[in-house]
């Protein structure tokens, strides 16, 4: 029976070791290793020439630019009961939110997000 514990003891061991090691700080979803780029060259990927940001691997464009003054905004904010703020964007998500919390409302395209 002692035999037996001490041989699962070293195989739990040994497979956290061997799961920790097939984890590499490359692996968080960043493509830009040589190992990772499809053609597996070292050479570096080409900027781009426009202005928007390229979407990160998860889609994600950042940053984002809130609307410039005068955008109609489509979203409402109300101060609750409780003291903090929902904010309803029409067709769309509704957020929650406490002033005290340091997040800012922004607006793109006319839609209210957390900043």
């Amino acid at each position: 029976m002692k035999k037996m514990k001490k041989l699962l003891a070293l195989t739990l061991a040994l497979v956290l070791v061997l799961g920790l090691a097939a984890c590499t700080p490359g692996d968080a979803g960043s493509s830009n290793s040589p190992a990772n780029s499809p053609s597996g060259s070292q050479d570096p990927q080409p900027s781009q020439s426009n202005d928007q940001p390229s979407p990160s691997a998860d889609g994600v464009i950042a940053p984002i630019s809130p609307d410039a003054a005068g955008v109609a905004a489509k979203w409402t904010e109300e101060k609750t009961a409780d003291g903090w703020y929902k904010v309803t964007n029409e067709g769309g998500k509704t957020l929650g939110y406490s002033k005290d919390s340091g997040v800012q409302i922004i607006q793109v395209d006319g839609f209210a997000f957390k900043d």
